[in-house]
């Protein structure tokens, strides 16, 4: 329909589309998205440019010829949150008795808040820590002055799922827990396996995580931290998407997460930006 309006769509490949994974472009998350970009012919007739990748997967077999390109190496989870504070995810009520108890336990935990100051002392530590790649995601992503972190906060969680966050390996999903722990799995985890055997996922600390979506906004059960017994906050997920700090969400946190899962990368639309920057408008 775009053609028959004027649009030309084919690059140097004689492709009309290209598939793009987020990680080759600094985001710290494996996403891969159908990407169009299409010029109008009466204002200039030219093939649509290539986006090319600025990260390399350095676990790849040809990493040497890659990172020989001046390529960065993936950002990893670690590198995108690292320096985030650590926090606990209060109770829920769910399948609890005792709730006076579980009132009084809550208010010991420290779930984090929506705004606190920027611990510049915890954030320069965690710099000197990581390697290019991460320095490099946070000139994106840290604008310098910015003196806060914004959404850091604890969804709750029902205490069974607590405990089996802190079981579970980095890179384990429900099916594989049920593997290697079945008598603890049939204990704590609540739904039908047949239908979701991935349903729980912990993240990788040392690479991209996985592909972010809007079901967040129900539960952040396939984002539980690498280290912490608990599903990412909305901050933590908007580093996974490449989200600048300063960008605030508005709503409840259901409504955030919705709003951040939605989202294209900004540092992959960054890339795709400035390559039609470069080849069309200069």
């Amino acid at each position: 329909d775009f053609e028959k309006l004027g649009y030309s769509f084919e690059n140097d490949k004689g492709t009309k589309w290209s598939l793009l994974n987020a990680a080759n472009f600094g985001v710290p998350q494996k996403r891969e998205r159908v990407i169009l970009i299409g010029i109008k012919k009466v204002w200039k007739d030219v093939k649509i440019p290539e986006i090319q990748p600025t990260h390399f997967d350095p676990t790849s077999e040809n990493q040497t010829d890659l990172s020989s390109k001046s390529l960065l190496a993936y950002v990893s989870v670690y590198d995108a949150i690292g320096d985030l504070p650590p926090i606990k995810p209060k109770i829920t009520f769910t399948r609890i008795k005792k709730k006076d108890a579980i009132k009084k336990r809550n208010q010991g935990i420290n779930s984090g808040k929506d705004k606190v100051e920027l611990d510049k002392m915890r954030f320069t530590k965690h710099l000197s820590n990581i390697g290019r790649s991460g320095q490099h995601f946070f000139d994106f992503v840290r604008p310098n002055g910015y003196g806060y972190i914004d959404h850091h906060t604890a969804r709750s969680q029902q205490l069974s799922d607590i405990k089996l966050f802190g079981l579970m390996k980095q890179g384990e999903t429900a099916k594989d827990f049920k593997k290697r722990m079945p008598k603890v799995a049939r204990e704590l985890i609540r739904y039908d396996m047949l239908s979701f055997k991935d349903k729980y996922r912990r993240q990788k600390s040392d690479y991209p995580g996985t592909t972010v979506f809007a079901h967040l906004e129900k539960d952040g059960n396939r984002f539980i931290h690498p280290t912490q017994a608990r599903t990412y906050t909305p901050r933590e997920a908007a580093r996974i998407q490449s989200f600048p700090d300063d960008f605030v969400f508005e709503g409840p946190m259901s409504k955030k997460f919705k709003q951040i899962g939605n989202a294209v990368p900004p540092r992959m639309a960054y890339v795709i930006a400035e390559t039609i920057y470069n080849h069309l408008i200069i």
